[in-house]
């Protein structure tokens, strides 16, 4: 199948990595074939809007292409509210000596030295990389029982850091991947959607990053097309939660929401927080938290 290679881990299992080249290649290839594995497990050829947000495939594949408005103001709420709450960069403090100046060194003074005032400088720190190009992963994968709320935090966290980065001089790439973990075998899948060099399209983001339909519609749809000796949707559904955790340090994943720990936003929060720390980003979260917790 097109862009798809198979090992073998050391148990013998086979791990499938799925790489198309970009998001609309991908969607072109969910459209143009017809699952080969159709029964009531199939979840992209059932009606379960409650679940996948969408009444069916099609207004699904919609959604991918034309962009989501509504997601996009709930995407826009909850990065504005996040970014109130950072602390990065900021200014540093550093003296120098001078004849004139805000405070008198008595020992300089004493010893007949003419600069002898301390001048007290305030300097904005910048800092560059030559427009390196970082790639942040978003991964949709998400437990059955995580909200589309809690789902919005991802985005957010996404776009905020992007914005960080480029401030910061280095240009972005956003990554999608969706993944299944089993008993029979590993299968991910990672795509493009936004080359450095493109504009964001927040209606498409939005969809892209906190839309269940993305996971449970177009990604699941790629398992249906597997051969069943490849993948068996009836024997092993969609898989298991988990992250990518790519080696390659230019990539930063923005990690899977496992329903087994994430259970409302402060909790995807914390979560995510831990990946901006590591980054040297600090969160002032304590009251959102607070917050959200009262609220969920």
């Amino acid at each position: 199948m097109k862009w798809r290679t198979i090992e073998r881990s050391r148990s013998g299992l086979p791990q499938i990595y799925v790489n198309p080249p970009d998001w609309e290649e991908f969607l072109s290839m969910l459209e143009t074939n017809v699952p080969g594995q159709q029964h009531v497990m199939c979840l992209s050829q059932e009606n379960h809007e409650y679940w996948t947000g969408v009444e069916n495939f099609q207004s699904a594949m919609a959604l991918a292409r034309n962009g989501w408005p509504v997601g996009r103001d709930m995407l826009m709420q909850t990065t504005a509210k996040l970014q109130d709450l950072l602390t990065v960069g900021g200014d540093e403090h550093y003296f120098q000596f001078a004849d004139s100046g805000d405070e008198v060194d008595v020992g300089l003074y004493l010893d007949g030295e003419p600069e002898h005032m301390i001048e007290f400088i305030t300097r904005d720190l910048k800092h560059g990389k030559g427009g390196r190009i970082v790639k942040i992963l978003v991964n949709v994968t998400t437990g059955a029982g995580v909200n589309m709320q809690t789902a919005m935090v991802r985005g957010a966290f996404a776009l905020t850091l992007s914005d960080i980065l480029e401030r910061e001089g280095y240009r972005v790439e956003f990554q999608l991947g969706e993944l299944g973990l089993g008993d029979r075998g590993n299968i991910f899948i990672r795509t493009t959607i936004k080359r450095a060099n493109e504009q964001m399209d927040i209606d498409r983001l939005a969809f892209a990053f906190g839309h269940p339909a993305v996971q449970r519609m177009l990604f699941f749809r790629y398992y249906e097309l597997q051969e069943t000796a490849v993948w068996d949707v009836s024997m092993q559904h969609y898989g298991d939660v988990g992250n990518f955790n790519d080696p390659d340090p230019t990539v930063i994943e923005i990690g899977c929401l496992n329903h087994a720990i994430i259970h409302s936003p402060a909790d995807a929060m914390a979560q995510y927080q831990q990946v901006f720390t590591k980054l040297g980003i600090t969160l002032e979260t304590t009251t959102l938290t607070q917050k959200e917790k009262a609220a969920a």
